[in-house]
Parts: C-alpha cells; sequence; structure tokens
C-alpha cells in the first residue's frame, strides 16, 4: 500500500510540474503576443494637439537623421513643403492626406492644428535617402513660441507622407 502510494504522489508531481510547466510557456507567450501587438501602435506615435504634430519617442542614441545618409542641404522639393502645409491645415482631410496611410484612419478633428498654424521650413535642410526623406522646419502655432522640428517622410505611393517628427 505504502508503494502505491509513492507511486500516485510521484505521478501527481510529475502531472504537477508538467502543468506549471505549460502554464508558463503559455503565459510567456501571451506576454510575447501583447508586445507585438502593442508595438504598431507606438511605432505609429502619437499626435501632440499642443503643437499639433505627430510625435513619435525615440531612443536616445538616434540620430536625427533616422539613418539617411548624405549632409542635409538639398533644396527642400516643392511637393515636401505641400505635405507639410497640409499637415498644419485646420482641415482634418487636409491633415489625414499628409500622414502615411497607416496614421491616417487614427486622427479625429482634434487633431487637426488650431487655425492660423504654419510650418516655417528651413531652407536646404532637406536630406533624401531613395523613398525616405527627413526636413526641419519651426511650427509656429498662435501664442505659444515655435517648436524647432524633424520632420520624417516617406513616399508612399508615389507622394511623400509624414511618418513621424521629433524635436530639432
Amino acid at each position: 500500500m505504502t508503494r502505491l502510494w509513492h507511486e500516485l504522489t510521484a505521478t501527481r508531481l510529475r502531472v504537477g510540474l508538467i502543468l506549471v510547466a505549460i502554464l508558463s510557456v503559455v503565459g510567456l507567450s501571451g506576454v510575447a503576443v501583447y508586445r507585438h501587438l502593442q508595438a504598431p501602435a507606438a511605432a505609429l506615435g502619437s499626435v501632440d494637439s499642443s503643437a499639433g504634430v505627430v510625435t513619435r519617442q525615440q531612443p536616445p542614441s538616434a540620430s536625427s537623421s533616422a539613418g539617411l545618409a548624405g549632409e542635409a542641404g538639398e533644396p527642400v522639393p516643392r511637393e515636401v513643403s505641400e505635405t507639410l502645409q497640409r499637415f498644419v491645415a485646420p482641415d482634418l482631410e487636409a491633415v489625414r492626406s499628409a500622414v502615411v496611410s497607416q496614421l491616417a484612419p487614427a486622427l479625429t478633428n482634434g487633431d487637426a492644428a488650431p487655425a492660423a498654424t504654419q510650418i516655417d521650413i528651413e531652407s536646404n535642410s532637406w536630406r533624401q535617402d531613395d523613398d525616405r526623406g527627413v526636413v526641419t522646419g519651426a511650427v509656429r502655432v498662435v501664442g505659444q513660441p515655435p517648436a524647432k522640428r524633424h520632420f520624417y517622410l516617406l513616399r508612399q505611393g508615389g507622394q511623400w507622407r509624414i511618418t513621424f517628427t521629433d524635436s530639432a
């Protein structure tokens, strides 16, 4: 009888350890899936309503050129200037037409810039590497000091679209 008791206890212990292992794997998988699902939202960024711009936090080690080759100093293409002006328009559809298609549906009326917001683009600040580019400008919102920003763009559907911005 004692031997049977020990065998049942050993079997229960094995089953318990197997269940703990399975639950651990499932729990870790759930954490990994949750983090993966959260990553696109973090990559797209958020809208900074005080300056009316899309922002994305970068690690402190990230360079302001976002890996673009070459030196700043090229004239800003007209299409890029027009995209930046649409980005600060008070009209939501204009703003949506200025950002990448993945971000546009998430924007709401509260995300449009206040009336009379302007971007003063620094001449010759354009940098381009294939379908990626960055330009620098000062966002001017009435009643607030200008905010100098880098605007990162991606050519999407043949047009330049803003992916995110950060402080210059």
